[in-house]
C-alpha cells in the first residue's frame, strides 16, 4: 500500500494518518512525513514514491501550493508534476486530498489563535487543494462532512477508477 495524505493545515491529515497507522498495524509501513527543509525536487519526491509500502504526511502536490503562498519558488515544474501524477496512477499510489468547510476551517484557525493573516493564507491553501483536486481528477474528502471512516474505506478498496466522492 502506498498512499499520499495532502491538504491544507488543520484538515485533519494527522488524525486520519494515525487512524491508518492503527487500522493497518504493519510494521512494514512506513511512515513519511515532509517538511520545509526537505528537498522538494522531482528526484526527491520520485525516490519518496519508489519506497515499498508507505503513508505520506504531504508529498508533490504541496510542491504546487506552499511557494506561491509563501513567496518561494517552486522546485518542481508544472510538467514534473503531471509526470509524477501520472506515476501514482499508474504506480497504484493513492492520492488523498482532504479540505474543510470554510467555516469550519477559519474556527479551527481561531481555536489555536491564529493571526487574521494566517487566516487568509489558510483559506487560499485550502482553496488552492480544492482547485488542484478537480483540475487532476484527485480524490477530495471534505472532513467537515465524511468521516475518517469512510476515508479509510475508500483507502482499503482495490479499485477506485477516479471515482468522485461527496466533498461539497
Amino acid at each position: 500500500m502506498k498512499v499520499i495524505i495532502t491538504g491544507c493545515d488543520l484538515t485533519g491529515k494527522t488524525t486520519l494518518i494515525s487512524k491508518l497507522r492503527e487500522h493497518y498495524n504493519d510494521s512494514t509501513l512506513s511512515y513519511l512525513h515532509f517538511s520545509y527543509r526537505d528537498r522538494r525536487d522531482v528526484y526527491f519526491y520520485q525516490t519518496m514514491l519508489d519506497k515499498e509500502h508507505f503513508i505520506a504526511d504531504r508529498h508533490f502536490p504541496d510542491e504546487m501550493i506552499y511557494p506561491e503562498i509563501f513567496n518561494r519558488k517552486s522546485q518542481l515544474k508544472s510538467e514534473d508534476f503531471e509526470m509524477l501524477l501520472k506515476y501514482c496512477k499508474l504506480n497504484d499510489i493513492k492520492i488523498i486530498i482532504l479540505t474543510l468547510s470554510q467555516d469550519e476551517l477559519l474556527q479551527r484557525s481561531r481555536l489555536r489563535n491564529e493571526e487574521p493573516e494566517i487566516q487568509a493564507n489558510l483559506l487560499k491553501i485550502n482553496k488552492a487543494y480544492v482547485d488542484m483536486a478537480i483540475e487532476y481528477n484527485i480524490p477530495i474528502f471534505n472532513t467537515t462532512i465524511n468521516s475518517f471512516e469512510e476515508i479509510i474505506e475508500y483507502i482499503d478498496r482495490k479499485e477506485n477508477n477516479n471515482e468522485k466522492y461527496k466533498s461539497n
